[in-house]
């Protein structure tokens, strides 16, 4: 399937103004350079690195992968505008907390407060990963 850069474009642009943030504010924030982004949100970013995705991602408070989803007709892109602002701080918290669950799996012998420990970590994972389903899928 194309790229469709003109439905970045909106997203990113979009997303900015709901953020509230002018272009050449995006990089205080990890964003990508003012050029870079005025690329971007003309549809013109054609050969962007992985690492602007990722910076588009973290400074628009997106969920990490939005940015792509978006380019590859995966998510909408009023959708990507509209997303929860918390998705991004969630799935980070998520990954973090896996792979503590990883750790205390490791740990012997396992003690009640470990696997309640184990449990609680699940639960919050379920509950965050919840929270980003609009945009993982």
């Amino acid at each position: 399937m194309s790229e469709n850069w003109s439905a970045l474009a909106r997203a990113v642009a979009g997303r900015r103004a709901r953020l509230g943030i002018a272009q050449d504010e995006l990089v205080t924030y990890g964003g990508p350079s003012a050029a870079t982004l005025r690329l971007v949100e003309r549809g013109g970013g054609t050969n962007l690195r992985a690492l602007t995705f990722d910076r588009l991602d973290h400074a628009l408070r997106w969920t990490p992968g939005v940015s792509r989803r978006v380019l590859h007709h995966e998510v909408d892109a009023d959708a990507a505008v509209a997303a929860d602002l918390e998705d991004a701080p969630a799935a980070a918290a998520a990954t973090v907390l896996t792979d503590a669950l990883a750790g205390l799996a490791d740990l012997r012998p396992q003690t009640d407060a470990t696997r309640r420990a184990q449990r609680l970590i699940r639960q919050l994972v379920h509950e965050m990963t919840d929270r980003t389903a609009t945009l993982s899928t």
